[in-house]
């Protein structure tokens, strides 16, 4: 997704949600953050603090909070914040000739997955709002959901950690088996973390 797909400079699109949200949380009452420090960085604009915590920033963002709700913020941010440089919503800062293959592959009957170190929530919404690949296709980090009851039924809402295993290196090939039941035949990346996923697809029996 990030660089491949989707835009991810100056920021990953899920971090700029993330940093934006946290500041709209807490920035009233930082104390009732767990890390009033993080808040200020998020509300100050210091990016250099936000990505060496960015796990948290992730997490802190949305914690509580149903994945309903957390996809509801997500392509809302799609559709109306506007990227610093472009000027354009970030759902429109795609590569075109990814988008351009992606439907030449499904027009000769190809599987497509999207298989990103992103969290879960938002290569599900990228994937419906930008793709329309349907969230079984839009694979990606899960966030520990925590069971609760309510009055108006149960529910499940965002933790505080991610699960295993993390969607970067060894681990996204694992991912990809895990949900796909097979070995991809197609893989496209720009990073070090999909080596081992590039390395998988060419082990395929006959092209690849």
């Amino acid at each position: 997704l990030d660089g491949t797909l989707a835009c991810e400079k100056p920021d990953y699109m899920e971090v700029a949600l993330a940093t934006e949200r946290l500041c709209e949380r807490y920035r009233d009452d930082e104390s009732e953050s767990s890390d009033p420090a993080l808040v200020e960085a998020a509300c100050d604009g210091d990016r250099d603090t936000v990505n060496a915590n960015v796990e948290d920033v992730l997490l802190e963002a949305f914690e509580g909070q149903t994945p309903d709700e957390y996809a509801e913020a997500v392509e809302h941010f799609l559709g109306s914040d506007l990227h610093p440089r472009f000027e354009r919503p970030y759902g429109q800062l795609y590569y075109q000739p990814m988008l351009e293959l992606i439907d030449f592959l499904r027009a000769h009957e190809f599987s497509v997955y999207v298989v990103s170190g992103s969290q879960q929530g938002f290569v599900r919404a990228f994937g419906d709002e930008v793709l329309s690949l349907g969230a079984e296709r839009a694979v990606g980090h899960p966030v520990e959901l925590d069971w609760t009851s309510t009055d108006a039924g149960p529910e499940l809402l965002r933790g505080d950690a991610f699960r295993d295993p993390s969607l970067d290196g060894a681990g996204k090939a694992e991912v990809i088996r895990q949900r796909l039941g097979a070995r991809p035949l197609l893989a496209f990346g720009n990073s070090k973390g999909d080596y081992e996923m590039m390395r998988y697809a060419t082990a395929s029996e006959g092209p690849s």
